[in-house]
């Protein structure tokens, strides 16, 4: 199990290793890449909250991290799912007002007695339309060995102020669909 893990994380490093140069070469993005956000989450028969940092490490690399705990809703359930993430990324604009982005992470779930880890790599795109709206798309995969998940989300954050902005998507996934609304501090 742990040689297992140790090579997950490690093949998320060297995608991370690799993407760093792409990013480095390419523009800088137009959008800013450091925040803490805080959402609450309604996924199918789950709801709850989820937390989620980035801090910039240079002109198109952040490091990124994010929890969540959902709680299931259904009749006669008592079951919490809990996810934390761990990884990084670059960035880089493909327009004036566009970025796209590229990232990996190490992510450990837990679901009631069940407890396993592995590593999602995610790609997105950001684009603002104007000084308050910005759009954004993204898709995800996430590798825990003895399953695997792939996700697709869009939402529109509203720029309120240059560093509080709020924030609405939705998302689709091989076992579940929803949506997130949320709030973010940029600095």
């Amino acid at each position: 199990m742990q040689t297992r893990t140790a090579r997950r994380l490690a093949l998320a490093i060297t995608s991370l290793m690799v993407l760093t140069p792409i990013g480095a070469a390419a523009a800088t993005p137009s959008q800013g890449y450091s925040f803490l956000e805080m959402d609450y989450i309604d996924y199918d028969n789950v709801d709850g909250f989820g937390f989620e940092g980035s801090v910039e490490i240079g002109p198109n690399a952040y490091l990124n991290g994010g929890y969540e705990e959902l709680e299931d809703t259904s009749p006669f359930a008592n079951t919490t799912l809990e996810t934390l993430y761990l990884g990084g990324g670059v960035a880089f604009g493909i327009a004036p007002t566009t970025d796209l982005h590229f990232g990996a992470a190490f992510v450990d779930q837990q679901l009631g007695n069940f407890d396993d880890s592995g590593f999602q790599v995610d790609a997105g795109i950001r684009a603002r339309l104007s000084d308050v709206i910005e759009l954004y798309g993204d898709a995800r995969h996430r590798d825990f060995g003895d399953f695997d998940e792939d996700m697709l989300g869009a939402g529109i954050r509203l720029h309120l102020t240059p560093v509080f902005h709020l924030s609405a998507g939705v998302e689709d996934a091989d076992n579940y669909d929803g949506y997130r609304i949320g709030a973010r501090f940029s600095f």
